[in-house]
């Protein structure tokens, strides 16, 4: 089963740069980082937190037309996927 959950951008901010399930360094990567000068890791969380609050890296202006609220906006999405469940009755 794949399950789907919109997020919004504290919970990225932790999920993707502290959270238990942080492995590894993110890279920025893209035409768009490119034109932010967002190169090498993802490793300054002030800067992750702008971006996906939809602005520039530095907080400075707005990068949308929109201007949504933190709770308006969906910085990612996290899916799931889980195997069926059987019962032991179920086996044979």
């Amino acid at each position: 089963m794949l399950t789907g959950k919109n997020t919004q951008p504290q919970q990225a901010v932790h999920y993707f740069m502290s959270g238990y399930y942080q492995e590894g360094t993110s890279r920025w990567s893209g035409k768009g980082a490119e034109k932010l000068g967002l190169l090498g890791p993802v490793d300054d969380q002030e800067t992750f937190f702008n971006i996906v609050n939809g602005l520039s890296p530095d907080g400075s202006e707005h990068l949308a037309k929109r201007k949504l609220e933190s709770s308006q906006r969906r910085a990612a999405t996290d899916f799931t996927f889980s195997a069926p469940k059987v019962s032991a009755c179920n086996r044979w």
